[in-house]
């Protein structure tokens, strides 16, 4: 399964937690010899910072921002037009390879975890009103009703020669690649700040936080994690 095989199954889970990590701002900078650029943005319904060094930071930040409204494009479920959302609309679609991997090691991690993990969890995530906005409480008669088509043991992936694969789920079924995605789109921006030689530099997926080497002064990255049950 090519790139998505390298990770671990935390890396595509994410950081649940709220991450803490010091934010610079955005625009280009000189720190020391070295050129700094950052960005904020919006994609996958949260918000993003990425953060280079080097010599070539502003080319690596422009082309990160564009992969990540790539991957988003392609996966999100809020866009209508997803290989996702055209899935959950007609119950089978035409995915990218990086999609097929994606759901393939989903499927996996699914059997691994005893299915803990599901991103057929999108019928959830409608009753509860996470997709509309229209938040509630459901009835535990609603919950039980509707985690009876959460089980990602009933979605089909057929290989194409082409490439890619065909992938259909039953009725009532719908996908969110939410819980992967991010650690997928995180380690491709990795690749990317390897590809422009960057010294050093941080992502944060909105909550997901990857860091590239050291911090330019060569000591180590600090990430924080927040107690759900003390924040303070």
């Amino acid at each position: 399964m090519n790139r998505i095989k390298k990770c671990t199954i935390k890396t595509f889970i994410g950081i649940l937690a709220a991450a803490a990590v010091t934010m610079s701002g955005c625009g280009l900078s000189k720190i020391g010899k070295q050129t700094e650029a950052s960005e904020e943005i919006f994609a996958m319904d949260t918000v993003m910072q990425i953060v280079c060094y080097g010599d070539r930071a502003q080319e690596a930040l422009e082309a990160s921002v564009k992969e990540i409204q790539r991957l988003d494009n392609m996966l999100s479920v809020g866009n209508e037009n997803s290989e996702i959302s055209l899935i959950n609309k007609n119950k089978s679609g035409m995915v990218s390879e990086e999609t097929q991997d994606m759901i393939n090691t989903s499927i996996e991690v699914f059997e691994t975890s005893d299915r803990a993990f599901d991103i057929t969890i999108y019928p959830m995530m409608e009753l509860w009103g996470f997709t509309s906005g229209n938040f509630r409480v459901p009835s535990k008669e609603e919950i039980a009703e509707t985690l009876k088509n959460v089980d990602s043991s009933l979605i089909t992936v057929e290989p194409q020669k082409e490439g890619g694969a065909k992938v259909s789920i039953e009725q009532g079924q719908g996908l969110d690649l939410g819980g992967i995605a991010k650690g997928f789109t995180s380690n491709r921006i990795m690749e990317i700040f390897e590809e422009y030689d960057l010294m050093s530099g941080y992502v944060w997926l909105g909550g997901n936080v990857q860091c590239y080497k050291t911090k330019t002064d060569g000591s180590l990255w600090n990430c924080g994690i927040k107690d759900p049950h003390d924040p303070e």
